[in-house]
């Protein structure tokens, strides 16, 4: 009885998946994050692993066993923390629970849960929240800003800061705060919205911290994949068993699906044919969706984009398509240009483009940085020239370029006079007018491994090209309880404007290609698919 790990395995009842009453058992997850937990953990993880009940419990049993114990949860929603705490309160009502067809010793543990009860008795009880007698208390909010707390489970903060950043910043701020550098936070979620938000930066720090001395503040990163749990399984003649007359669909799909697990299997990740039956089928459910659902490794979940993401649907493509983080090299012959944005705070943006005869955008690099002088861009662009052995043909700009400054110059002006060739694009009436040439665009792209590169300048980190396509989105729902049509100004969206301002120059029939102005001839072979 003073075990808290035998206490867990031996005293709570929970309803498992089928809705039966099962004595709670830990499994895989759950037991590596007990003997494993630090003070601040952070948990990374495929659906329906249990974590949530595990913590739960946890609660529970420290509230029964220690006095002016102050715990928290914290959910995408009240009405979800609020079911949280239900798990706790179920498994304390059945602390006395004899099961049918009982043995000795489920009657000798009922009769220790009813003992239990007596001594640790509830004073006050609602959805919101439960306090013994003893002083302990379980409570559910919000944010939980305020007070102090012993014990804080925050759950689905990914959720949160894809819909509601203003609450995720709350929760950042108010909940994570309120937990004393001695006592423990378990941060847990199935990640949403990519490489971008409160949750993203969280995990990626915590993922940093890994192989290095934590201090009780420092976040303890664990990841617990779909393939670990034993009853992500199906049997295996779903995926051994081929049909006699497959569709080209289905052969396209299963040549996926086994190039996915072969390149599993380079990761040290075996799967026998239950294993892949299993997720052969959450694949077709889910689509590139299962990559967050269900991810096989920490990078795969930040592989979904956020759901306002406005090119989701084209760079989701050019992944499956293999056109993202290619190698190749830069081709002399071909025409090449480049495509800015002149953003505010001096923050500037540049894409480097090259146009085959195959109608292939090639998107050779990109380059982002504020706060600097005019000079450093054009070195930018001259050492693109060395480095590549191009001559860039054309620079276009957007069309506040031309707008003259208190010396009387513009912007534009002023890189002609660097010797550049300078094209301002003329301006689209409604910036989606331009976001959907973008979309018209990315299909026809091959993007360079190096354009998924951070930049760094002077000490700061800037995102990656493809990074700001990935997460250059609109306002998400419950933004101050406004839905904005424009789409939000960050620091992905100068990089999104400077890939857009080639689509518009594309679209306007002012890229020059071997003197002839035939750049919309790709544009106009582009499927219906690829228009949502």
């Amino acid at each position: 009885m003073a075990d808290p790990y035998w206490r867990l395995n031996n005293l709570y009842w929970v309803q498992n998946k089928e809705g039966k009453v099962v004595r709670f058992r830990f499994n895989f997850a759950q037991e590596e994050l007990y003997h494993s937990m630090h003070n601040r953990n952070e948990v990374l993880k495929a659906r329906q692993l249990g974590i949530s009940t595990f913590v739960a419990l946890l609660m529970l049993d420290r509230c029964l066993f220690t006095h002016h114990f102050n715990a928290g949860i914290v959910d995408k929603s009240v009405d979800e923390a609020k079911k949280k705490l239900g798990k706790a309160l179920f498994a304390y009502d059945c602390l006395d629970y004899v099961p049918p067809e009982a043995s000795d010793r489920d009657r000798a543990l009922a009769a220790i849960g009813g003992e239990i009860k007596r001594q640790a008795v509830l004073s006050k009880r609602s959805v919101t929240s439960v306090e013994w007698k003893n002083g302990s208390v379980i409570n559910v909010g919000a944010t939980m800003r305020g007070g102090t707390l012993q014990m804080l489970h925050v759950s689905e903060l990914a959720y949160v800061a894809n819909h509601n950043p203003v609450r995720a910043k709350e929760i950042r701020t108010g909940a994570l705060q309120a937990v004393s550098k001695e006592c423990c936070v378990f941060k847990e979620s199935t990640h949403e919205g990519g490489r971008a938000g409160i949750n993203y930066e969280m995990v990626v720090q915590a993922m940093n911290n890994s192989g290095h001395k934590l201090s009780p503040l420092d976040y303890k990163f664990f990841f617990f994949a779909w393939h670990q749990n034993p009853e992500y399984e199906l049997d295996a003649d779903y995926w051994d068993v081929l049909p006699d007359e497959p569709s080209p669909g289905w052969l396209k799909e299963r040549q996926e699906q086994e190039e996915y697990f072969s390149g599993l299997e380079a990761q040290g990740i075996v799967l026998n044919s239950r294993k892949k039956a299993w997720y052969a089928t959450q694949r077709r459910t889910l689509g590139y969706a299962v990559r967050q659902e269900f991810p096989s490794n920490p990078e795969e979940a930040f592989e979904t984009m956020a759901e306002h993401a406005i090119y989701a649907h084209q760079i989701t493509r050019l992944k499956l398509d293999g056109r993202l983080n290619v190698e190749y090299e830069a081709d002399a012959m071909l025409p090449t240009f480049t495509s800015w944005d002149i953003g505010m705070g001096d923050s500037t943006s540049i894409f480097l483009w090259q146009a085959g005869a195959d109608g292939i955008w090639r998107v050779l690099d990109h380059y982002a940085a504020s706060d600097m002088p005019l000079s450093h861009y054009v070195g930018i662009v001259r050492a693109w020239e060395g480095k590549y052995g191009v001559s860039i043909a054309r620079h276009f700009l957007p069309h506040d370029a031309q707008k003259r400054d208190w010396e009387g110059c513009s912007f534009a002006e002023r890189l002609r006079r660097t010797g550049l060739c300078v094209s301002v694009v003329p301006r689209t009436p409604d910036i989606w007018a331009g976001i959907q040439a973008t979309r018209q665009l990315l299909p026809h792209c091959l993007f360079h491994a190096r354009v998924g590169d951070p930049i760094q300048c002077q000490g700061k980190e800037y995102p990656s090209g493809l990074q700001a396509l990935e997460n250059y989105q609109t306002a998400p729902d419950g933004n101050n309880g406004v839905q904005k049509a424009a789409p939000l100004h960050d620091r992905y969206s100068h990089s999104a404007d400077a890939f857009r301002m080639f689509a518009e120059a594309v679209a306007a029939n002012i890229v020059p290609l071997h003197g002839n102005n035939t750049s919309q001839a790709p544009i106009r072979a582009i499927g219906a698919e690829w228009m949502s």
